[in-house]
């Protein structure tokens, strides 16, 4: 039989495989590979191309040079610190690489991006070449202002999809005069400053772009989102900031059942006063009061009040509406209590994302807290590690708050009850007895500190026969993990001031039962991702020359494979999501 080899596989199979690689650095290794990866990686390789400062050739040198590569191009990323910077060597830099576009028949975006104060025209000449091709997303980022001149060549490009403008100076660009001509292809927006934009001319604008199905609002003042919803039927991604309501503005409220059905919501918001939390969630829930949000994504931070706090309310109301198709709960920095996150992960049964900071004594606690969530996969936490006598306090609060929360509700339904025999003209029923005002009970906590030793734990490895159909392949081997974790009623270590989150931990937390699919956490900026691995038996020490005892020794060694669970320790790369 023939050696295998690259050429032998089928062509069809490659460009799918190929395009998972990480970028072009693989893309051009599989390229030396043998002439059939040329073929299927050069179009990978040039199908997105990026200008940088420290490159040492434009790639507008190589599509000049051969123009045949050009029909691959689909995405090209300009600079203007590139055609500045190099044209003391390159002087026609400018003119090359508009040449060089000029040739790119199937391109479909571009990126414009300028951090110098001031502009130049480069950007004007460049809109007259794109304006030839079939351009379908346009980006431009820049710090100044893009002047009226380049503005009313840019209103005359058609057929967009999706538009993206961030402009840090100079009057706000909102798609005055351009959203009519874009309204039968604009599907994805991105508008970076809407601050100071009258809420009519906002309003006005959006509601001529009825196809969006993504849209991204900075600036804009929290009372006109929801009527700029009820005029995009079609919108299931929403990225907005919440300020607190201005003086001046529409009050109105659109019927609920006229705005659209968001699968992802994004909020940010900033507060220095006690007010705008509360106020927050009241806004959320006003944005998604039909079925079917997906991910919820909070950026918040307070000033003078530390982290914003989630309130166990704004949980269960949005659990009402949305309990059967939420995944993705990531409020960041904002705080949940384990009473709050194991709430969450009982009302919400498909939970896959949680991200939130929470105050916890111990491991076992954190995981008792998402026993719940049996389709968790991606957990991560900002912890802070409290003595258990705090955490007595912090369960008091809860306590408290929970009776309250209760009684809250139980007088909103005896008004609304009272109401309804109202208008029905019934006035002699009287209101039933609310419960007694809950009372605080105070607990004081003495800080204490204990070391703790975490002893190793022996990682699972299980035989490959065990996954059989008449055998559990776990029968007997998680109760070990859910015995070091506690979750059969071990209570926390009392006095644990401090607890250092270990692999260990990590590996414990991901097998805490038979059914979890946890295999990422995160505390802190680290990172913890497991695997179940497949692990091969050693090789016999001496050679075994029949072969009928060959066969013998491999037909064992396929019984005694076993099957490892690993757990990667990495540090999370430092992001910062504008």
């Amino acid at each position: 039989m023939s050696p295998f080899t690259p050429q032998d596989l089928p062509v069809d199979i490659l460009p799918p495989i190929l395009s998972h690689l990480s970028g072009t650095k693989d893309w051009h290794a599989c390229a030396l590979v043998s002439k059939l990866f040329n073929t299927v990686a050069t179009p990978l390789l040039y199908r997105s191309l990026h200008s940088a400062r420290k490159c040492h050739i434009h790639p507008a040198t190589t599509l000049l040079q051969r123009p045949e590569l050009a029909k691959y191009v689909r995405h090209v990323t300009e600079t203007g610190a590139v055609h500045r910077g190099l044209s003391h060597r390159y002087p026609n830099i400018t003119r090359d690489t508009l040449a060089a576009i000029a040739l790119c028949r199937n391109l479909r975006s571009m990126t414009w991006a300028d951090e110098e104060p001031n502009s130049d025209t480069t950007l004007l000449q460049f809109l007259a070449v794109l304006r030839s091709l079939p351009l379908r997303e346009l980006t431009i980022k820049t710090h100044s202002d893009l002047g009226e001149s380049v503005w009313s060549e840019l209103i005359k490009l058609n057929g967009l999809e999706k538009i993206a403008i961030w402009c840090m100076e100079g009057p706000p660009r909102v798609l005055q005069g351009w959203s009519e001509l874009l309204g039968t292809t604009l599907t994805k927006l991105e508008l970076g400053r809407c601050a100071g934009v009258p809420p009519t001319i906002l309003i006005t604008v959006l509601s001529q772009l009825p196809l969006l199905r993504d849209l991204r609002l900075k600036g804009a003042q929290a009372h006109t989102i929801p009527i700029i919803l009820s005029f995009l039927p079609n919108l299931k991604s929403l990225d907005t900031e919440y300020f607190l309501f201005s003086a001046n503005g529409p009050r109105s409220r659109p019927n609920t059942n006229a705005l659209p059905t968001l699968q992802n919501l994004t909020v940010r918001t900033s507060s220095i006063d006690t007010m705008g939390p509360q106020k927050l969630w009241q806004f959320i829930l006003e944005l998604v009061p039909n079925k079917g949000l997906e991910t919820l994504k909070l950026h918040a931070f307070t000033i003078n009040m530390g982290h914003t706090s989630v309130p166990r309310m704004f949980i269960l109301d949005l659990a009402r509406i949305h309990e059967d198709t939420l995944k993705h709960f990531i409020v960041g920095e904002a705080q949940l209590t384990l009473k709050d996150i194991e709430c969450l992960c009982s009302k919400f049964p498909k939970l896959e994302t949680l991200n939130c900071s929470v105050a916890s004594p111990d491991v076992a606690s954190i995981a008792a807290a998402i026993s719940g969530a049996k389709n968790l996969r991606r957990l991560r936490l900002q912890v802070q590690w409290i003595p258990a006598t705090q955490s007595q306090c912090i369960d008091e609060e809860e306590t408290f708050q929970e009776a309250l929360a209760s009684r809250s509700t139980l007088l909103e339904q005896a008004l609304a009850r009272a109401a309804l025999g109202s208008a029905k003209g019934d006035v002699t029923r009287p209101m039933p007895p609310l419960p007694p005002f809950p009372r605080r009970t105070t607990t004081t906590a003495t800080p204490t500190r204990v070391t703790q030793h975490v002893t190793p734990v022996h990682r699972a490895s299980l035989p490959l026969s065990a996954f059989s159909a008449k055998a559990d392949p776990f029968d007997g081997h998680m109760t070990h993990y859910r015995t070091r974790l506690g979750v059969t009623g071990r209570q926390p270590d009392s006095g644990m001031a401090e607890q250092e989150f270990t692999m260990e931990a990590a590996m414990d937390l991901m097998l805490r039962d038979e059914e979890s699919q946890l295999r990422v956490i995160g505390i802190g900026a680290t990172v913890y991702t497991g695997k179940w691995v497949l692990e091969e038996p050693q090789d016999e020490a001496e050679d075994v020359g029949c072969k009928q005892w060959r066969g013998v020794i491999s037909q064992r060694k396929i019984e005694e494979r076993r099957l490892r669970f690993e757990v990667v320790k990495s540090v999370a790369e430092d992001r910062w999501d504008p």
